[in-house]
């Protein structure tokens, strides 16, 4: 337990604070990718993305041959699939478009990916405060920056690498 201003905060508040505050900055980035369908992003991937989730949702369970790349060819070796099988179940479950849901289920991992960074550090290190800051840095500065063809393109030191991947490459 820990003190503050002459009270003690419990273990399990302190961390559900953290990833209370680790969801909501990394939301905040985010956002609007729960609720649209496409972006302005030419230059990305997210409509092969969205291709493959439209095949799972019309030919489920057949999944043995994508005809769609190369002249064909097995749909294990189309992509890695887990996205795309997240995307089909989402859409499928809650009726929306394949592209609505490759948007939300990437927005979703993209905010929840910090908190098990947290959780994962702090289980190993047993240093709360320590795997928060680790996983608050991951959130909000970007290493890669450091390179200056990668800084150039990113515009800045604290923009988020992974959300320009994420959103304006479409590298769900």
């Amino acid at each position: 337990m820990r003190r503050l201003a002459g009270f003690t905060i419990p273990l399990r508040i302190r961390a559900g604070l953290y990833v209370a505050a680790l969801l909501a900055i990394n939301a905040f980035f985010v956002k609007k990718l729960f609720f649209v369908e496409f972006t302005a992003n030419m230059q990305t991937n997210a409509g092969s993305f969205m291709a493959i989730t439209r095949f799972i949702l019309r030919y489920w369970p057949h999944l043995d041959w994508f005809p769609w790349w190369f002249n064909g060819q097995p749909f294990e070796n189309s992509y890695t699939p887990m996205l795309h099988l997240s995307d089909a179940a989402f859409a499928w479950i809650t009726g929306s478009s394949p592209a609505h849901a490759y948007n939300f289920v990437t927005a979703f991992f993209y905010v929840t990916g910090p908190v098990f960074l947290f959780l994962f550090a702090w289980r190993i290190s047993r240093f709360l405060e320590t795997s928060f800051i680790a996983a608050l840095l991951f959130s909000l500065f970007s290493p890669a920056a450091l390179f200056s063809s990668i800084g150039a393109d990113l515009g800045g030191l604290w923009n988020p690498w992974r959300l320009r991947v994420l959103v304006y490459w479409g590298e769900g």
